[in-house]
């Protein structure tokens, strides 16, 4: 993977497996962040 582990087709369950101090609400946060941003350009 290059180092955009959920671009590269990876799961947020896989995410969250290999980093085990992040929370799903955190991940939930970046995405919804990532998102808005999305719609904002």
């Amino acid at each position: 993977m290059s180092g955009t582990y959920l671009e590269d087709g990876a799961r947020v369950d896989d995410f969250l497996e290999w980093f085990p101090g992040v929370s799903r609400e955190q991940v939930e946060a970046v995405l919804a962040h990532a998102e808005r941003s999305l719609l904002e350009a």
